[in-house]
C-alpha cells in the first residue's frame, strides 16, 4: 500500500480518488462515446499473480525471478537512473500512477536487481535485447542473473492502467558490477488524453472483453504516443486517462477532469510532490471525446450543443495556454477524433484560431474514422499505428 506523505485535503483527495476509480468502470462497461454497450459486463482483476517471463532473445543462462518481501542490501548500489513519465520522488523511490512510467539505466556485471512494490500493473523490463514480463508483483526484489560480460542497459516500463499508485525503488547492482551513466536525455514529446491515448485494450484481438481481458491487453508503450516518439527518437510522457474529459467526462461527471488532474503528480495522492521533469518539447493533446458524449439525461437541442461547444474551446484555449506557459518552445498539436463528431472538431478549430489570434500557433489534426476492433469499440493496433505515421510526418515538418 502506497500511502501519501503529509497531510491531504480530505474532500479534494476522495473526489480525485473517485473519479480515477469510476472512469475505467464505465469505460469497459461500454459507455463510451460511441454509445455502444461492451457484451460482457466487467470483473475485477485476479491478483496478486507474479508471471516473469523471459523473452526469446534472452542469452543462454540468463535467469529472471521475483523475490517477494525483499528489499535491496545495503551493500548494494543505486544506479543512476534517467525516468520519463509523471511519478513523485521519495527516498524510497518513485511514486508513480500515470501510465507509461519508464526508466532505464546502465551497468556492467552479470546481475541486477529491480525494487518494486506493485501488486496491480504490468511491466516489460527489457536487459539489451532480451525482455521480462511482470504482471501484478507485489513488494520485492526482481533477480535478473546471468548476463554476459561488457555494458548492460535496462529499462522498466508499465504498460497497464490501473487505480491505485505503485513504487519503483530503482535500479540495484550488487557487488562484482559497475554502475555507469545513463544515456543522454533525448527530445521529449508529451501526450495528453483519454483511453485512446492510454491503448486501452489496444493489443485484443476484438471487441468483446472482459476486465482481466482488457486489462491484460493494454498496452501504452504500443499506443500512437509512445510509436510516435520512438520513431522520432524521442522520449514520452503520458498524461492520459480512460474516460476522463476536459470539462465534462464519460457519463456526465464534471467534478474532476483533466483540468484538475493534469498538474498532479501522483492522481491518489493529490498531496504528492512532482519529482523534476523537463518541460515537453512538443506537446499533443488529445482531448475531448468523452467530453461530447453526451449523458442519455442532457438537453441535446442545437442551442445546448453550441452552449457546450463554446465551453469546451474556451477550456481548451485556457489549456493550450498553459502547456505554452510551462514550455514555451513546444511545438503544440491538437489531435482530434474526427469520428466524434463536428461539434468536437469545430470547437478544436475555434480554439486553435484564437491561441493563433494572440500570437501563438498550434497544429490541428483531424483523423479520419477508425476501424476500433480492440476492446470496447477502442482502437486497434493498426489504428495506433496509423495515428503514429500521422503524428511522426507533422513533427518531422517544420511548423
Amino acid at each position: 500500500m502506497i500511502a501519501a506523505e503529509g497531510s491531504l485535503d480530505h474532500e479534494r483527495r476522495m473526489s480525485v480518488t473517485a473519479t480515477w476509480v469510476a472512469l475505467p468502470a464505465l469505460a469497459s462497461a461500454g459507455l463510451f462515446v460511441l454509445g455502444l454497450i461492451a457484451a460482457q459486463a466487467p470483473r475485477a482483476a485476479e491478483g496478486p499473480v507474479p508471471q516473469v517471463q523471459p523473452g526469446q532473445h534472452a542469452p543462454a543462462g540468463m535467469d529472471a525471478r521475483f523475490e517477494p518481501g525483499a528489499r535491496p542490501d545495503p551493500q548494494m548500489v543505486l544506479l543512476h537512473a534517467h525516468v520519463t513519465g509523471r511519478a513523485s520522488l521519495r527516498p524510497d523511490g518513485y511514486i508513480h500512477q500515470w501510465p507509461a512510467f519508464r526508466a532505464s539505466a546502465r551497468f556492467t556485471g552479470p546481475r541486477i536487481a529491480l525494487a518494486i512494490d506493485d501488486a496491480a500493473n504490468r511491466y516489460r523490463i527489457t536487459v539489451d535485447e532480451a525482455t521480462v514480463m511482470l504482471t501484478r508483483p507485489g513488494e520485492g526484489l526482481l533477480w535478473i542473473d546471468g548476463l554476459g560480460r561488457g555494458e548492460h542497459r535496462i529499462s522498466i516500463e508499465k504498460l497497464s492502467e490501473t487505480l491505485e499508485p505503485a513504487r519503483f525503488g530503482g535500479f540495484f547492482l550488487p557487488a562484482g558490477g559497475t554502475a555507469l551513466p545513463p544515456l543522454a536525455s533525448a527530445p521529449l514529446i508529451e501526450f495528453v488524453g483519454d483511453s485512446d491515448t492510454v491503448g486501452y485494450g489496444n493489443t485484443a484481438p476484438g471487441r468483446d472483453c472482459t476486465a482481466e481481458q482488457q486489462y491484460l491487453a493494454t498496452d501504452t508503450s504500443k499506443a500512437y504516443g509512445p510509436l510516435t516518439a520512438r520513431a522520432l527518437g524521442a522520449d514520452y510522457r503520458v498524461v492520459a486517462k480512460s474516460g476522463i474529459g476536459l470539462i465534462r467526462n464519460l457519463g456526465g461527471d464534471t467534478d474532476v477532469t483533466m483540468r484538475d488532474l493534469y498538474d498532479l503528480a501522483v492522481p491518489a495522492l493529490p498531496d504528492a510532490p512532482r519529482a523534476p521533469e523537463p518541460a515537453a518539447d512538443a506537446v499533443v493533446i488529445g482531448l475531448g471525446s468523452n467530453d461530447f458524449a453526451r449523458p442519455s439525461d442532457a438537453d441535446d437541442s442545437r442551442e445546448a450543443t453550441l452552449r457546450f461547444q463554446r465551453a469546451f474551446s474556451a477550456a481548451l484555449l485556457d489549456f493550450m495556454h498553459a502547456r505554452r506557459a510551462e514550455a514555451p518552445d513546444a511545438r503544440i498539436v491538437l489531435l482530434v477524433f474526427g469520428e466524434y463528431g463536428r461539434n468536437l472538431v469545430d470547437a478544436h478549430r475555434q480554439a486553435r484560431d484564437e491561441f493563433a489570434a494572440a500570437g501563438d500557433h498550434a497544429d490541428l489534426v483531424v483523423l479520419p474514422e477508425l476501424a476500433r476492433t480492440a476492446c470496447h469499440w477502442h482502437p486497434s493496433l493498426n489504428d495506433h499505428q496509423v495515428i503514429a505515421m500521422t503524428l511522426t510526418g507533422l513533427l518531422r515538418s517544420p511548423p
